[in-house]
């Protein structure tokens, strides 16, 4: 009887769950970089296209980062400009003007200079590095979402405050214009859908730029 009793205690102890460990919470970096995962694994390549809301503002960008392929269009009331990078050469197409051959480097992605030439899709298109380049340049804090924008509840909000230690120089230039900058992530695909940002001077009135 001892017997059955101790083979009993034993089974019972071998069935008893591990102690759950404690959960810990992602940080809003590690966060968004969840998200650039789950936006990375689905769209490879990655295409876009958005809007300056209100403004009349339109972009498209194709980006295929294994041929080192970017289209990119920017249309404005005064006309439409377009950058073609190839493997070999970038050219970028103005209204009025002839074509003229730029700085391939300064238009590619590379994971850490977030404004390259096409800067309007620059955000949208870190998806497809899973968002690299965003958290190398930024610090990345949670944040409320913003009132009036379109469909804030589906989306993930984070705020970006400039990390100056190790953004590129032309981002430091870019965001000396921003008081308050913030980023909406689409919580099932993992592509951004919205940036807005606050001036920092003149009217305290946002800027949105929406992927369409």
């Amino acid at each position: 009887m001892r017997a059955l009793a101790t083979l009993l205690a034993i089974l019972l102890s071998a069935c008893r769950p591990e102690p759950a460990e404690p959960t810990v919470e992602r940080t809003p970096a590690e966060r968004l970089a969840a998200l650039g995962e789950i936006a990375s694994s689905t769209h490879q390549p990655i295409e876009i296209a958005g809007r300056v809301t209100g403004a009349g503002v339109h972009f498209f960008a194709q980006y295929d980062p294994a041929n080192e392929t970017l289209i990119y269009e920017l249309k404005t009331p005064q006309g439409t400009e377009r950058i073609v990078v190839d493997p070999e050469s970038a050219i970028r197409s103005v209204p009025g003007g002839s074509d003229l051959a730029v700085n391939r480097e300064s238009v590619m992605p590379n994971g850490k200079n977030w404004p390259y030439g096409c800067r309007m899709a620059a955000p949208f298109l870190d998806a497809i590095d899973g968002y690299a380049a965003t958290i190398h340049s930024f610090h990345i804090e949670a944040a409320t979402p913003p009132e009036g924008a379109e469909g804030v509840d589906s989306l993930a909000w984070f705020e970006l405050r400039l990390n100056r230690d190790k953004a590129h120089d032309l981002l430091l230039l870019e965001f000396s214009k921003v008081s308050e900058l913030k980023i909406g992530v689409d919580q099932k695909s993992g592509r951004l859908k919205s940036l807005i940002s606050m001036p920092e001077k003149g009217e305290p009135t946002p800027t949105e730029i929406r992927a369409e």
